[in-house]
């Protein structure tokens, strides 16, 4: 699938109208599967308009309750992380620094709860992550009681910019082992002050076969990925089925592929 997102002015509606597409006016966004007779077209517009899109995959309901385990992938970014949002001054108040690269910042290890601005407005919904923290995941407490916790996964406090506790939400903590997976074909960037490797986002096709088996039922990749600078987090089936058996709204799944030997 083709998430495609652009401001819609006159002669884009009037060309893309011509392919068989109608959008509004405004900044718009329609997704196009692959299978569309209308993608070779799109594809040839996007490039002469100069527009990009985002890939992804979707996934079957037999494709996903077949895989043993999954990688989350969060659908629901709700705010910023706080202290002074414009500076990323979270990474000081959140992170531990003192180790990692001056450059890039990595290793990241936490030593102080998130702070959000306030009480998430839920919904309907029960799980988010904060724009730029793709890592980490915040669920309502009674949704870590019911789903996390019976499983072995922790909570922490989620604060305010005051300092006070939130009521309404926690964040999910494992103590898992991180894991391996294989990065072959993949591509990344290496920082040239301490040569960690930031590997592309795995958009397309299912998330890349594991080196090792798993203990627990949610563990972290060793690897990071994007310029947002996170790791994977993956899911047992047995967690995954508990999360759509209770309807858990906020995330979706990625199939772990099996390794072929």
């Amino acid at each position: 699938m083709h998430h495609i997102s652009f401001n819609a002015s006159e002669d884009r509606r009037r060309s893309l109208a011509a392919l068989g597409t109608i959008v509004g006016e405004g900044f718009v966004a329609i997704d196009v599967d692959e299978a569309d007779p209308r993608w070779p077209n799109i594809e040839t517009w996007m490039k002469a308009h100069g527009v990009t899109d985002t890939v992804y995959t979707e996934f079957s309901n037999d494709e996903i309750s077949r895989a043993r385990w999954l990688k989350l992938v969060g659908t629901w970014n709700y705010g910023y992380p706080q202290p002074d949002e414009e500076n990323m001054g979270f990474l000081q108040a959140t992170y531990d620094l003192s180790a990692g690269c001056s450059k890039c910042k990595l290793p990241l290890k936490q030593k102080a709860p998130f702070q959000i601005r306030g009480e998430p407005k839920w919904g309907r919904r029960g799980i988010f992550q904060l724009n730029w923290v793709f890592d980490e995941y915040f669920v309502k407490p009674e949704v870590w009681a019911s789903v996390f916790k019976p499983f072995g996964v922790g909570s922490r406090a989620v604060l305010n910019r005051k300092g006070q506790e939130l009521k309404t939400v926690v964040q999910l903590v494992s103590n898992s082992p991180e894991v391996d997976f294989d990065t072959t074909g993949l591509t990344f960037e290496v920082c040239d002050r301490c040569g960690c490797k930031r590997y592309q986002p795995d958009y397309r096709g299912p998330f890349p076969p594991l080196l090792q088996e798993l203990s627990g039922v949610m563990v972290r990749t060793k690897q990071y990925f994007g310029g947002n600078t996170f790791k994977g987090v993956l899911v047992s089936q047995e967690l995954a089925r508990k999360l759509i058996s209770e309807n858990i709204r906020g995330v979706s799944f990625k199939p772990v592929a099996e390794r072929e030997d």
